[in-house]
Formats: C-alpha cells, structure tokens, sequence
C-alpha cells in the first residue's frame, strides 16, 4: 500500500513521461526511478501469475513496461493509485503470456507446479502463513513463538500439496493469491483463469467456492498433521 506522499510521487514521475516532450534527459530520469520504485512489487506480482516460471515472468514484465510508459498519458489518479494501476498491467501481461505459453505447450498445463528453488527465490516475498487458521494456545513467549514457526512451516507445506490444476480447480494456486493482500479479486479471477484451458470460464463466485474448498483442505491437513504429532510424530 502506498501513502499520499508516495502516490503523489509515483503521479509526477508517470506525468513526466509525456509532459517533458521537450526534456529527454528529465523523462529518462523519471522512467528510470518510476521503474526502480516499482519493479520490485512487479516482478514479484508477474512471478506469481505464471507460478514462478521465470522466462514467462521475465517476458511478461518486460510487457508491461513498454505498455507502462506507453499508456502513461492515459493514467487516471482519480481511479486508482499507480501502483494499483502498474500491477493491474503487470497481471494482463502475465496472463496474456501464459495464455500463448499454454496454447503453443498444452502438455504444460498438466501437473505444472513451480519448484522449490524457484519458488524461494527472491528471499522469501511470500508471507508463509496469513490465512485464517488455529491460533496457537497461549504459552509463554518463547513457546509460543516455536509453535507460531511450526504452524507456519505446516501450513506451507499443507498449501504445498493441495490440487494445482491439471484442468481442474486450482486450489494450491488460490490459496496463494489470496494469501497475497495486493492481489485484488478481478486479479486473481483473470491470473486463475489463464490456467485453465482454453474456453474456460471462470468468474468470482467460482473462485470464491475454490478459495473456500482450499482452506478446508488445509485445515483438514492441518489436523491431521496436529494428531500425528500426539501420537509420537514429530513434524517440522
């Protein structure tokens, strides 16, 4: 989330784009520090469209800053913030070129899930555990922060092994998205979408239902990690 300050920062730089017609060296400035300030959330925004394929996410960024400095004229303050705005780019671009991958390698969709290392890379962007599951009981402090690690390396893992698609509900990728706080709802339908094969239509409420179904899973996996424990396993 950005401040009025920064929005009003991120504005100029963005105007500065078209307004210095005259001035090459200020508008290349200000596309340089607009892209430093920005790039970090949207490579990590076109990362997780394509499930962390990173020749898509790379192709897919570079999309979006051409279309970026293109439609800088066309930026509207009073609809969304820029960064709301440079995301939303970022997550068509992305879509766009799963879509063509997908169409161009159908053998892709099945059982396509990203793999650990690239999935960490990037020094750990995603939260490990913020949905809605078992507070830990109250301990002391120190017990109490082991059991919060523990329960959050449980839950990664219980997301880890949900369905992710093959043609079916993405569930593993859902959870993801909605985990993220700065992926909006018409976002995550069309970055859920792109994954499904062509003609598939996907709108909110089905993907509400699957964001439903997935943390039922991972609560029942949950469970059952917590009575494994009790019964002398031991998980970490």
């Amino acid at each position: 989330m950005t401040t009025n300050g920064e929005q009003e920062e991120l504005s100029k730089l963005l105007q500065s784009f078209w307004m210095d017609q005259g001035h090459p060296e200020a508008r290349r400035r200000a596309q340089n520090e607009l892209f430093q300030r920005l790039k970090p959330v949207l490579d990590r925004r076109a990362r997780m469209a394509v499930q962390h394929n990173e020749e898509l996410a790379k192709v897919a960024l570079q999309e979006a800053w051409m279309k970026i400095f293109r439609s800088a004229r066309s930026y509207d303050p009073g609809k969304s913030s820029v960064l709301t705005w440079a995301k939303m780019i970022t997550s068509q671009c992305a879509a766009d070129e799963l879509r063509g991958y997908y169409k161009s390698h159908p053998e892709a969709r099945r059982g396509k899930r990203p793999t650990p290392a690239a999935a960490d890379e990037g020094g750990g962007d995603r939260e490990p555990m913020v949905c809605p599951l078992p507070e830990p009981p109250h301990m002391p402090s120190a017990e109490d922060e082991l059991i919060g690690a523990r329960l959050a390396r449980a839950a990664a893992d219980c997301i880890d092994a949900l369905p992710g698609g093959d043609g079916g509900p993405n569930y593993r990728l859902a959870m993801e998205l909605v985990l993220d706080d700065e992926v909006s709802r018409a976002e995550m339908v069309a970055i859920l979408a792109a994954h499904q094969p062509d003609g598939t239509a996907l709108n909110l409420e089905q993907v509400q239902v699957w964001i439903r179904r997935a943390r039922a899973k991972v609560m029942e996996c949950l469970e059952g990690k917590r009575q494994w424990n009790k019964k002398g396993g031991q998980h970490d």
